[in-house]
């Protein structure tokens, strides 16, 4: 999409800063989201890329995260409630930065 490359940008510089980065997405996998040359891009960098379900891939790793980034405004809507729970359980902070990776790309 169209914030593909800020957030790009972001995702690089925080795996050169040391900092270990998984990227999932709320919706299954699609290679309209990010296709093997994508995956790749990511993986190359350092970063890990979760394909499958975020919320059984979360829970398996509650406690991990310092911090989770959400970049749809409509994602945080719908999982709000169960990001909710999870902090309860071990806090993290939570970054919701929608500009670029969201914007751009639906409403051009």
């Amino acid at each position: 999409g169209g914030g593909f490359g800020r957030a790009f940008d972001n995702i690089s510089m925080m795996t050169a800063l040391g900092h270990r980065v998984t990227i999932a997405q709320y919706h299954p996998y699609s290679e309209d989201w990010c296709d093997k040359d994508c995956v790749k891009k990511l993986t190359d960098l350092g970063a890990e890329v979760v394909l499958s379900d975020w919320e059984k891939f979360y829970q398996s790793r509650i406690g991990f995260f310092d911090i989770v980034m959400i970049s749809r405004p409509s994602t945080l809507t719908i999982s709000f409630e169960r990001w909710r729970e999870f902090y309860e359980k071990y806090p993290f902070s939570l970054v919701y930065d929608c500009e670029a990776l969201w914007h751009r790309r639906d409403y051009g």
